[in-house]
């Protein structure tokens, strides 16, 4: 019977979500559900290679991203808890002209605080051009800080090294994101994201975002990005090794599929 309940629980509040309406959800690289001081899910490994830290089996996953107009995006992932020398990422992203290849390493230097490199090459059509692409070779370089009462603290240096690989690339600009996750007592996480957090032209983008677990292996998460404003909300259920994962923002659909070796 609690099976039966719980299974039909997830099918009901799915369906709420589905029926709820369509309102860009941001490119697989940067999710409205704001991860960056989050640890242990191969989700937040993708955005800060910090994340890698915390993982106990390996993990795979695959998302297809689906908007309005019809237009795909395809993402596939993989990590490793421990490849020798610490946990490790491969992760690829295509969105028609648009690709991305990441590999990621990440190791806990202290007991309390967890280091990440990932090294990307980006390819996208020309903005003066469309009939080119701009490609790079970047890095991006991740600190996680925590737990300290419940909170753990995450820093996110993205591309603080790129090589064009072309003549006409425009340089890409430094990034630096800034975030805190709080543990609401083993109920769920809320986090909070500055994106561009040092930026002189006030070009900041706050990001709030809180996942809850109702009943064992169901969650349910919503994000906020108050100065558009704009919002995401999302259902994920696990069973065994297997993740399904659902979130809707702004005309666009992203499913998930996820497995746990």
């Amino acid at each position: 019977m609690k099976w039966q309940f719980r299974v039909n629980t997830a099918i009901m509040v799915l369906l709420m979500f589905i029926i709820g309406g369509s309102c860009a959800a941001e490119s697989f690289d940067n999710p409205a559900f704001p991860q960056v001081a989050v640890n242990g899910k191969l989700s937040a490994a993708v955005n800060n290679p910090a994340g890698l830290n915390g993982l106990v089996t390996p993990e795979f996953s695959l998302k297809l991203q689906i908007d309005n107009e019809q237009s795909k995006a395809y993402e596939i992932s993989y990590a490793e808890p421990n490849y020798g020398t610490g946990a490790g990422l491969l992760n690829f992203i295509y969105q028609e002209s648009r690709i991305k290849a990441t590999y990621g390493v990440a190791a806990q230097v202290l007991d309390s605080t967890g280091m990440g490199l990932a090294l990307n090459y980006i390819s996208y059509p020309d903005a003066n051009n469309p009939d080119t692409s701009e490609r790079y070779v970047s890095t991006d370089l991740g600190v996680q800080l925590g737990d300290f009462w419940r909170m753990r603290f995450g820093l996110l240096f993205k591309n603080i090294w790129h090589l064009p690989l072309g003549e006409t690339e425009t340089p890409l600009a430094l990034n630096i994101i800034t975030g805190i996750a709080v543990d609401l007592g083993g109920y769920g996480i809320l986090t909070i994201e500055l994106d561009d957090a040092f930026s002189l032209d006030q070009g900041q983008n706050l990001f709030i975002g809180v996942e809850v677990s109702p009943i064992e292996n169901l969650r349910l998460r919503a994000g906020l990005e108050p100065q558009k404003p704009d919002w995401t909300v999302g259902i994920g259920y696990s069973y065994q090794q297997v993740q399904l994962n659902y979130d809707w923002q702004q005309n666009k659909h992203q499913f998930g599929f996820g497995w746990r070796f």
